[in-house]
């Protein structure tokens, strides 16, 4: 119901504003206008279909990540589905539930990760496999230089712990730190944002397009220093609390989907310790790769969140559990082991439990709000909504 809810509210973003002002938007409206800038390629061609055909960049923008967010659900109840797994998982906020950045790259990203991880899930992939999943991680960091946090890391885990290819392997991890420092290099200033927004307004008929410091044309004038200072001082709050409180909810979300699959079983395939330590593994791996995101790089923990569990549950379903065990240390494992072993005795997981925490766990969209996160929760997301119901009904 929670997931039903979010999905009506987004809606009217997505077809009753005909706009192009959301941060979402603009993300996909960055091109080459002043010359090769990061996240510019696929505003690039936006621009070219747009100058070609005359369809509006807002109706061409829907319609790519509304694709793309019916595909990832789809590839994710599919695999719930052929493991018998409990499907009430996916739409918890933590996982797909979290709806509120459909318009933007996120699951067009996500779709690029599931289909590096496809191609390259077994021991032994062709030439041709291994050329496409390389140039769909490549695809991935022109479209957001973030990707090497959390969409790579895996892939190059993979790559760097095979033998039988391990030169061009590391060429291949190589090449792909190499685009990533191109991005950051070239990351725009305000002059580009200009013109940007220029190029936009000469083909568009309607609103025009303004500078807008806070949207995603507009970041590219963002100074570097600044932003990491105001990132930081976002995910810390004003009463500092948030240096304990995220790494609570993080642990928090960590427990939950470790022993979900504990309590609630899959019928078809097997959970046993082998698969939960393979899971949490991933879980914490991409953590730990997510470190320079949670702490300086972004201030959206909704989004981080689910990049985690989007990106672990895709390498779990997809990958081969000898590839899996084979790219994760031996150390990472028993230790991960030990952790579950002692949470799994400090707090033994339960149906009730873990219900309860599907429907309390909520994630604070943009940066350190405690209350907002109870509000994204599902059971917060029904009560907020039927409060507002209730007040129209009055008349209040």
């Amino acid at each position: 119901m929670a997931f039903s809810i979010n999905l009506y509210l987004i809606s009217f973003e997505i077809f009753l504003h005909n706009t192009l002002d959301g941060y979402g938007y603009t993300e996909f409206l960055i091109n080459f206008a002043r010359g090769f800038v990061r996240r510019g390629l696929i505003g690039e061609w936006l621009l070219w279909f747009t100058s070609a055909t005359g369809i509006h960049p807002h109706d061409t923008i829907n319609a790519i990540c509304l694709t793309a967010f019916v595909l990832v659900l789809w590839f994710f109840f599919r695999e719930f589905h052929k493991g018998g797994y409990n499907w009430w998982l996916i739409l918890s906020p933590v996982f797909c539930g979290f709806v509120v950045y459909i318009i933007r790259k996120d699951f067009l990203l996500y779709g690029i990760v599931i289909g590096i991880f496809y191609f390259m899930r077994n021991t032994s992939p062709t030439v041709w496999k291994r050329a496409i999943a390389f140039l769909l991680a490549t695809f991935g960091l022109f479209l957001h230089e973030a990707f090497i946090f959390w969409g790579l890391p895996v892939y190059a885990m993979i790559l760097l712990t095979e033998r039988k290819h391990r030169v061009i392997n590391s060429l291949q991890v190589t090449l792909l730190l190499g685009v990533f420092t191109v991005m950051c290099y070239y990351k725009g200033d305000l002059d580009t944002a200009h013109a940007i927004i220029d190029s936009w307004n000469a083909i568009i008929d309607g609103s025009p397009l303004y500078f807008i410091e806070k949207d995603s044309i507009g970041a590219l004038s963002w100074d570097t220093k600044s932003t990491i200072i105001n990132h930081i001082a976002r995910n810390i709050g004003s009463t500092r609390f948030g240096i304990v409180y995220w790494p609570i909810c993080i642990l928090v979300v960590y427990y939950f989907l470790t022993f979900f699959f504990n309590s609630f079983k899959p019928t078809k395939a097997t959970y046993g310790m082998t698969e939960q330590t393979h899971l949490s593994s991933l879980l914490l791996t991409l953590y730990l790769c997510m470190l320079p995101m949670f702490a300086m790089l972004s201030c959206d923990y909704g989004r981080l969140i689910q990049y985690v569990t989007v990106t672990a549950f895709s390498a779990y379903f997809l990958i081969d559990k000898d590839v899996i065990d084979r790219m994760l240390p031996k150390k990472l494992q028993r230790f991960v082991a030990g952790l579950n072993t002692t949470l799994y005795r400090l707090l033994p997981p339960s149906k009730g439990l873990i219900t309860v925490l599907l429907l309390i766990i909520g994630i604070s969209p943009y940066w350190y709000n405690p209350t907002e996160a109870m509000m994204k929760s599902p059971l917060g997301t029904i009560g907020y909504f039927c409060c507002i119901k209730i007040l129209k009904l009055l008349g209040i």
